[in-house]
Parts: C-alpha cells; sequence; structure tokens
C-alpha cells in the first residue's frame, strides 16, 4: 500500500497521515483517517508547524478507505466527508446491527464546527452524516456494543481536562440517543476507553488526580461500581487510553495526553512518562503489568498498586500512550505512540535556521526560543506536583534520550500470557516516521496494522497466523 492510501495524488496521501479507526464490514477492511493532525494542533495553539509536517496545501476533509480481503493491496476511496462540515477525521469506527435487525458500519467525527457527526452506511459505499447525540463542540471519542446496545463517549475538543463525564446509548443511531446520567455515582472525567466485560460495561475516565475504571450491569439504571482509582497508584496516569480483553482478563492501558498535557486545569504540563498497563480479573482485582516505581505516587482507594514487570513504556519514557491492546490468536499485542520523533523535530526547528543567519533571522530564531521557554515556565510542575519522584524520572530521560535515535518510530510487543512481552518493533516498522501504532484490527485469521505518520502518511500493515 501506498503512504496515505491515494496513488493517484501523493501531495493528498501525504494529508491521509493517521489510520484513526479500523473496521471490517462484509468482506472489506475500513479505515478512516485523520488529517493533517501534528499539523493542526500546531496551529490550534498558534504556532508555526514545522516544515516536515507541513503540506503544500492543506485540505482537512477527512476520507474513508477500504480493501477487499481477497483483492491483493488494492484500495479505493469509498467517502470523502463534505467541506463545510469540517470533519478532520474518524476516531472510531464500529460494526453495529439496530433494532431492526440492519447492520451498518458507524464512524465518530472529529470535527472544528460546533456540530458533531456520526457518518453511517449500511452497504460501505454510500454514506450519510447523522447527528452524533452529544453536546455541540464535543467528539466522539469511543464506541462499543454492550448487551445489544450502542454506547458512545464524548470528550470536548476544545477543553482537555473536562472534568465531566458523557456517555449516551442507542439502539437504532439514526432515530437518536439518550443520555446517561451520572447524578450521585462520584464518577468524574472524560470516558476515553470503554468495553464490554464479564456481562458489565467497563468504562475508563480521566479525572484530575489519576485514571478511573468503573463497571455497570445496567449503564442506564445508575449501579455503578469503582473497580481501580488513583492512576492505579501513579497520579500521572492520567488517561486510560485503550482497553482489551485477553485470556478472561482485562487490560488497561494509561497515556499523558500530547505527551506533557494534563488533564488537570490546576497542573497545565506534567512531566513526560511512559505507559503502564494494567491486569484486572473477574473479580475486579487489578495489577500493575506494565510500570514499577510510580513518579507521583497515590493511595488508591481499591486495591494496592505493585511492582510490575517492566519499567513504564518499556523503558522508554517517550512511549507516553498505550495506543492499542488487541487479543490475536493467542497473544495479546501492545502498540505505543512514541513522541521522540515530535520532540526532536520542535527542537530541530528552534535549532536550526531555516535561511542564513542574518539579524533578521537571528531575532526571529531567538524569539523562537523566548516562546518556548516562556511556555515551559508555565508549566509548573514542581510547584503544583508533590512527591515527585525526580530521581527516577530523569534517570528514564537520559536513558531514553540516548536509545532515542535509532528508536525512532512506534514500539509493538506481544505476549502470550499477557505477563511476559517480546518486542515485535521498536522502530515503526522500520519507518521512523510512523511514531505511533494507532489500529490494530483482527479479521479471520489476519491482523491489520494502521499507523500514524504526520510526515509522509499513514500505512497499514498485515500478519497472517501461521500455519500449525
Amino acid at each position: 500500500m501506498a503512504n496515505g492510501f491515494d496513488t493517484e495524488d501523493p501531495a493528498n496521501a501525504r494529508q491521509n497521515n493517521y489510520a484513526w479507526s479500523m473496521a471490517e464490514f462484509g468482506n472489506h477492511v475500513y479505515v478512516g483517517t485523520a488529517r493533517n493532525t501534528f499539523y493542526m494542533g500546531f496551529k490550534s495553539l498558534g504556532l508555526e508547524p514545522p516544515a516536515d509536517y507541513t503540506p503544500d496545501n492543506a485540505v482537512n476533509n477527512a476520507e474513508i478507505w477500504r480493501h477487499r480481503k481477497d483483492d491483493g493491496r488494492n484500495w479505493e476511496r469509498v467517502y470523502t466527508a463534505p467541506e463545510d462540515k469540517t470533519v478532520l477525521g474518524f476516531r472510531v469506527m464500529v460494526k453495529y446491527t439496530d433494532e431492526n435487525g440492519v447492520p451498518a458500519l458507524y464512524a465518530g467525527c472529529h470535527t472544528i464546527n460546533d456540530t458533531p457527526y456520526l457518518a453511517m452506511s449500511i452497504n460501505g459505499t454510500s454514506w450519510e452524516l447523522i447527528p452524533a447525540g452529544i453536546p455541540d463542540k464535543f467528539g466522539t471519542r469511543s464506541m462499543t456494543e454492550h448487551r445489544r446496545t450502542l454506547y458512545i463517549s464524548a470528550t470536548d475538543a476544545s477543553n482537555i481536562g473536562e472534568q465531566r463525564t458523557f456517555l449516551y446509548s442507542s439502539k437504532n443511531p439514526k432515530k437518536g440517543w439518550q443520555s446517561i446520567d451520572f447524578t450521585g455515582t462520584g464518577i468524574r472525567g472524560e470516558i476515553t476507553s470503554m468495553i464490554s466485560y464479564n456481562g458489565c460495561l467497563y468504562i475508563g475516565t480521566s479525572p484530575s488526580g489519576g485514571f478511573e475504571v468503573w463497571k455497570s450491569h445496567d449503564p442506564s439504571g445508575g449501579d455503578w461500581e469503582l473497580v481501580v482509582d488513583k492512576g492505579a497508584g501513579d497520579e500521572l496516569n492520567e488517561v486510560p487510553i485503550s482497553m482489551e480483553v485477553h485470556s478472561g482478563n482485562l487490560y488497561v492501558g494509561t497515556a499523558v495526553w500530547m505527551a506533557v498535557k494534563s488533564v488537570d486545569p490546576d497542573k497545565k504540563f506534567v512531566p513526560l512518562k511512559g505507559f503502564d498497563l494494567i491486569r484486572i480479573n473477574d473479580n475486579d482485582d487489578w495489577e500493575v503489568i506494565v510500570g514499577k516505581e510510580p513518579l507521583v505516587p497515590t493511595v488508591p482507594t481499591k486495591g494496592t498498586r505493585n511492582c510490575g514487570k517492566y519499567e513504564s513504556g518499556f523503558g522508554n519514557i517517550f512511549n507516553n500512550y498505550c495506543w492499542q491492546l488487541r487479543s490475536f490468536d493467542g497473544s495479546l499485542f501492545v502498540s505505543s505512540w512514541d513522541s521522540s520523533l515530535a520532540f526532536y523535530t520542535i527542537i530541530r526547528g528552534l535549532l536550526t535556521p531555516k535561511t542564513p543567519l542574518t539579524e533578521e533571522n537571528a531575532k526571529n530564531f531567538f524569539s523562537n526560543w523566548k516562546t518556548a521557554l516562556a511556555l515551559l515556565s508555565q508549566t509548573d510542575i514542581l510547584d503544583n506536583i508533590k512527591n515527585f519522584n525526580a530521581s527516577l524520572w530523569l534517570r528514564t530521560l537520559v536513558g531514553s534520550i540516548f536509545e532515542a535515535p535509532q528508536d525512532f518510530g512506534f514500539d509493538l510487543f506481544a505476549s502470550s500470557d499477557g505477563e511476559r512481552f517480546r518486542p515485535l518493533s521498536y522502530n515503526g516498522f522500520g519507518n521512523p516516521n510512523n511514531y505511533g501504532l494507532r489500529t490494530l484490527l483482527p479479521s479471520g485469521n489476519e491482523m491489520y496494522a494502521g499507523t500514524a505518520n504526520p510526515v509522509s502518511g499513514c500505512e497499514v500493515w498485515v500478519t497472517k497466523v501461521a500455519k500449525r
């Protein structure tokens, strides 16, 4: 597959830089893209994006592509979002059969206008935008089916750190959605992951003070029960970004937004931290598998933090997201977002004049540094974070910096028992610009892997079960 799918228009293909969502429907695998993600992130902060991430002509209408599983490497575009809807990407995509027995694909849109949408198709080629049922200025974060009902969570695209919780349910998304009332439950923070497990809907929330996991047999009835809290013993485990069931256990992978952006409005920024991986059994007892000493220790009210088998991020401080967890062919696969390439590009842009060094260019260069230092001074990390394990953090940072150049690109690990992991890639499948493995989709005897590549466009890889 050509990077970014579009073999006829390389400039367009480059802008399909995230394989943001993936689903199987009929005999096809579908991929929803995100457009110019890193570039738009800089723009939203009022900063000039690095040249490596800047397209020649930014067109931000997200696309959906599909691949017939028995048709080699051919991909076809089946949908381009209308320009007036400002759909930057399709973050999540699921197949769901409604109460009338009609199966369809639903793709959750991330927009930059006031109205959130779902893209819906019953045949994979004709698509329509329907209301997502979530508040204006919010985006779809996750969708999952539980007891024949489709659930969707919402995040405030303009406000990382929203402490309210938004969850909606529907048996027929085209007809509308019902809001889940969390009044009196004690649940706080946006839902960033959810899954049906052990007869319950489990949700992962991102309140200040560390992530939480809650469960409910009947989400509409309000019978919610706390399973994990206070970041599983580390306050910097702020976001439970991924969930998966493997060998009868539920696994939860953590993240720090944008590597350093805190969900706590009083902190603004937090130190870099590698992800942790937590395992929950069917009695709701939990243990840490990836993650040893906490950087900011907490005392959970549910369970006690143990020392995991691996350092956070498998020892790489730049593995800030446990982006995907998938069970396939008897193994649990764990993929990362490795931010080292992004930081390297930003620092290189600050240090390297783009034109000969004149007095004017020198002023611009030092102005950039002044802006960067002013931003750093706003973090107030030491003032806002108590009991920070600075010596552990510095050791991990130094070690990761020395390893970073040869380890640019996402990491991928696999484990048959969910405890002992083997590395499959440290360098983005050989492409350092693949800084994240965003999607993993088991499909029969194959598994598809979609990358995040802000430089040259996403890639999709496939592996097959070996003959036994």
